[in-house]
């Protein structure tokens, strides 16, 4: 579950790392305490929300990893995010979690 924050550092976080991850398409995620996840970018979601005038944010994305399992990542967590499309597509689309288009110009 996502957690709602309006801690500077925590905001600092949202901020930096999910546009790096919904970009990554293939996502190396490393989090603070040295777990490292890698999986395909299935969903991301960020916002805020307001209550007794005080904003609040949160941030997260869900991978599927190669094993096929489904895994939230509430972004205020993650140390680093990497793309690795080049070194992975080829065994994420064997266990087939992607296709690969190859569209003509």
């Amino acid at each position: 579950m996502l957690t709602l924050t309006n801690q500077r550092d925590e905001l600092q976080r949202i901020a930096t790392f999910l546009p790096q991850i919904v970009m990554a398409t293939i996502a190396k995620v490393e989090l603070v305490d040295g777990r490292i996840i890698i999986g395909v970018v299935r969903n991301t979601s960020g916002g805020t929300r307001t209550e007794n005038r005080r904003s609040y944010y949160y941030g997260g994305a869900t991978l599927e990893t190669l094993d096929g399992k489904s895994v939230t990542i509430d972004v205020r967590e993650v140390q680093g995010v990497e793309r690795v499309w080049d070194e992975q597509k080829d065994a994420f689309e064997k266990a087939g979690l992607i296709t690969i288009v190859d569209l003509q110009e």
